[in-house]
């Protein structure tokens, strides 16, 4: 490293420039109401430590007495090359003022009676849902663009109003090792391009070099995220030795999904020796109380194009461990793969008796996007119940093509 910088807490409350050489942050609950902002190559930012405890946290700050700073908390954009590792990033959604109920991501109302308040973090599930609630004005806690050859390390990103992390555009070669991640308003970690969801496949050039690649996960932890809590729209990346523990925890878009989602538009995702637990379910009536609906969550949902799942230990969903919806060239495998105790109520009663713990089918709007489902190796796993393959009500003229089950426990 070029040069040491001790930051100095006065001056980093509005942000600062970090480019090139090695940052040291002091100790303290350090509030912000502008980005850190890191660029340029071979940058280390670091926190203090003593015997392994984390000294230092970045906190979300008020710009007014009712008002909080709603940019990201550090922007890290043309870097290559550089380590962020040994602190706190607190993005203080569960914070009071005098015009909210303590929840920033759901800030509508302090009446849980009324459709404007959605928190199942305080909670228990909400009677029903306004769409108003889909969207949030605050930006991520950290986000990564157009930069590569990145570690973060020992980072624990808590209380997000909206994304934990997001890895976007133009990333490359990105390693996330020994973090956690708890409490997100929307997805723990983003992983993706920003592109719309109408692209159809194949890929052209541009959109294929806009999605993020080469992203590493290990030995982390993700945990209550409001919805997933890890989203996946890139190439080449792997996940491995990592929990995943109660996402989906507040079903902020009103629907069913997974604690791992896999965009259509991967190619070349690996997840392995992960521990994917107690998937949440929201219990919620339509916003006129006209119908009651459960919304649950699967383990693992998964588009996209050469997948791999091996080890894998997923259970405790109120849907089934794994649903394949227009995904190919998939391997599930590993006699160390236990999907089992899914399709659960809260209470652990049994949701339907005997249902599949894996479902393989295309729906229509995949179809038309060039995703269907084919090629399945599915060996050496353990899978209650079994597996179904079906047509879709969508696009019941497609039959799945491709699937070899060997020596599997169901």
């Amino acid at each position: 490293m070029s040069s040491i910088n001790a930051i100095d807490a006065v001056d980093l409350r509005n942000g600062i420039e970090v480019v090139d050489g090695q940052y040291l942050l002091p100790p303290g609950i350090l509030e912000i109401v502008a980005p850190i902002r890191i660029s340029g190559s071979s940058v280390e930012l670091k926190g203090a430590v003593e015997n392994g405890r984390l000294l230092t946290t970045i906190r979300r700050g008020k710009v007014s007495e009712d008002a909080f700073f709603e940019g990201p908390l550090i922007e890290i954009a043309n870097c290559t090359s550089g380590l962020i590792s040994d602190f706190i990033v607190d993005g203080a959604r569960f914070s009071h003022t005098s015009e909210s109920n303590g929840d920033l991501r759901h800030p509508l109302s302090s009446d849980n009676t009324t459709p404007q308040f959605l928190c199942g973090r305080w909670v228990l599930a909400p009677d029903c849902h306004d769409p108003a609630l889909r969207g949030s004005p605050f930006n991520p806690s950290v986000s990564i663009v157009h930069s590569k050859c990145l570690q973060i390390s020992k980072v624990y990103i808590r209380n997000s109003v909206s994304i934990g992390l997001a890895v976007g555009p133009y990333s490359d070669d990105i390693g996330i090792s020994e973090c956690q991640f708890s409490y997100a308003g929307d997805y723990g970690i983003w992983i993706g391009s920003g592109l719309p969801e109408d692209i159809v496949l194949p890929l052209d050039s541009e959109v294929f070099e806009r999605l993020p690649k080469n992203i590493k996960l290990e030995n982390c932890i993700i945990e209550k995220s409001g919805a997933a809590g890890l989203y996946i729209d890139a190439v080449h990346c792997l996940i491995k030795k990592s929990y995943l523990l109660q996402n989906h925890f507040d079903a902020p878009y009103d629907d069913e999904s997974g604690q791992v989602v896999i965009g259509y538009k991967s190619n070349n995702i690996k997840i392995i020796k992960c521990t994917i637990l107690s998937g949440s379910i929201v219990k919620r009536n339509n916003i006129d109380f006209s119908d009651r609906k459960f919304l649950g969550t699967f383990g693992i949902e998964a588009s996209g194009n050469g997948l791999v799942f091996e080890d894998l230990i997923i259970s405790g969903h109120y849907r089934e461990g794994i649903q394949f919806l227009g995904a190919s060239n998939v391997d599930i495998v590993g006699n160390g793969t236990r999907i089992v105790n899914n399709h659960i109520y809260d209470g652990g009663e049994s949701a339907i008796e005997n249902n599949p713990n894996i479902s393989i089918s295309t729906t229509a709007q995949l179809r038309d996007l060039g995703a269907i489902s084919k090629n399945f190796n599915i060996r050496d796993i353990s899978c209650e119940n079994g597996l179904v393959v079906w047509k879709h009500p969508s696009a019941p003229e497609l039959i799945v093509e491709g699937v070899v089950v060997e020596n599997c426990k169901f």
